[in-house]
């Protein structure tokens, strides 16, 4: 949109990408290219107005219906989710020839990243049909393929340090000039990124406004979250005196736990990541 300003006559979109992609990546490659086309024809022709970009379930405060992960959010993707998941296994097999183009390793993490949100909203739509139907295999088996998908995402994210929690925590500090401005830097900055609000819990309608798809925010946090809520629902699958979880508390416990630099993770390779996510992976 902001190249338009520097054309005189209508940009032709499609010549516009492909030079856009040889001049973000270094050079021309056929399986990026062919990816971009894809690309242009499913999240860059999302329909309609939103605010911001649909978000991840994986992030959500839990709850059996969700609309958003933040106040002002949506997780509606206005786009064929399975053409897109092709784009990103063409875009995934140019890596060889551009592991060490900093900007493609970065879109190569986001674009499978997406792919990996967008498969987690079938299965939590599957994980909260079979809760509805009071079938616990089925539930058991949603839920270990959502949590599968937390950590993967959670691996995937490490392996760049631009998607570390660590990195911005690290940040935080160094913005401070004295211990006390560095303490309270990255308190802010935990709080930010989580329940961004005071200890009110009738004023609690801002979590996740600024939420982070981040390494370590993953697995330790949303993940968590998750965990706690899914045990809520197998003992009310159970029949069992179940109470609702506090989040809110539970959320302001996690950041005061949590006010030191998460130690850094990368538990496999970026092309041990991409070889898992991609094999056997079912586009429908």
């Amino acid at each position: 949109m902001l190249a338009t300003a520097w054309h005189k006559q209508r940009l032709n979109t499609d010549k516009w990408v492909q030079e856009y992609a040889v001049a973000r990546y270094g050079k021309f490659n056929s399986n990026i290219s062919n990816a971009w086309k894809i690309l242009l024809q499913t999240t860059y022709s999302n329909p309609g107005y939103q605010e911001g970009p649909p978000e991840n379930i994986l992030c959500a405060r839990p709850a059996l219906q969700i609309k958003s992960v933040s106040s002002w959010g949506n997780l509606k993707k206005g786009y064929d989710t399975a053409l897109f998941a092709k784009a990103v296994k063409e875009f995934a097999s140019a890596m060889p020839l551009f592991k060490q183009s900093e900007t493609y390793t970065i879109d190569l993490v986001n674009f499978t990243r997406q792919v990996l949100s967008n498969r987690a909203d079938k299965v939590f739509a599957g994980m909260v049909q079979a809760y509805n139907e009071k079938n616990s295999p089925v539930f058991e088996m949603a839920v270990k393929q959502f949590l599968q998908l937390a950590d993967e995402t959670d691996a995937l994210l490490n392996t760049l340090a631009c998607y570390r929690l660590s990195t911005y925590q690290q940040q935080a500090l160094a913005a401070g000039n004295t211990s006390s401005e560095k303490k309270n830097n990255l308190h802010n900055a935990m709080m930010l990124i989580t329940y961004w609000g005071e200890n009110n819990p009738k004023e609690d309608n801002l979590h996740e406004y600024a939420y982070k798809e981040w390494g370590g925010m993953m697995e330790s946090f949303y993940k968590k979250r998750w965990e706690i809520y899914f045990d809520y629902l197998r003992k009310q699958l159970k029949g069992a005196q179940a109470t609702a979880p506090d989040f809110f508390t539970w959320e302001h416990r996690w950041v005061a736990a949590n006010e030191k630099v998460m130690p850094k993770k990368i538990k496999f390779s970026l092309v041990q990541i991409i070889s898992r996510v991609f094999s056997g992976f079912s586009f429908g």
